[in-house]
């Protein structure tokens, strides 16, 4: 049993279709945008990003992407996360940490990074205060 996790792990490793990101909306929710629109990626805290003027519109767990990427956004990553950000309506993303995934094939648990997505400017009209 412990062979074939170990097996299954490596495997998800070298392949980039094992890299998944999952998002919960946690804040206001906005209109979509394409899947391919603008979204930049940037190393701020969540701290800052507020004081920037943006608010947050949701958050999730970027499985497949280990530690030794946790600073970095890499192409594939943002291949995997920009459409996500764009259909809630996001123009931001950032690093707020590391998680890990769900048991998935054989129960393995892949390492992640958190990230969140956010949006410029002041609420929606209508949108409930937090």
């Amino acid at each position: 049993m412990r062979r074939s996790r170990v097996a299954a792990l490596f495997a998800c490793w070298t392949l980039a279709a094992c890299a998944s990101f999952r998002i919960v909306r946690t804040g206001e929710k906005l209109p979509p945008r394409p899947p391919d629109c603008d979204v930049r990626f940037e190393h701020l805290s969540y701290e800052q990003a507020l004081e920037q003027g943006e608010r947050e519109l949701g958050s999730g767990c970027a499985a497949g992407y280990d530690g030794s990427e946790a600073g970095e956004f890499t192409p594939d990553l943002k291949e995997a996360v920009r459409p996500r950000a764009c259909a809630l309506g996001g123009d931001l993303v950032i690093i707020v940490g590391t998680c890990t995934s769900d048991p998935g094939l054989n129960d393995v648990i892949l390492p992640g990074i958190t990230l969140m997505v956010l949006a410029k400017g002041p609420p929606a009209a209508g949108a409930p205060p937090k």
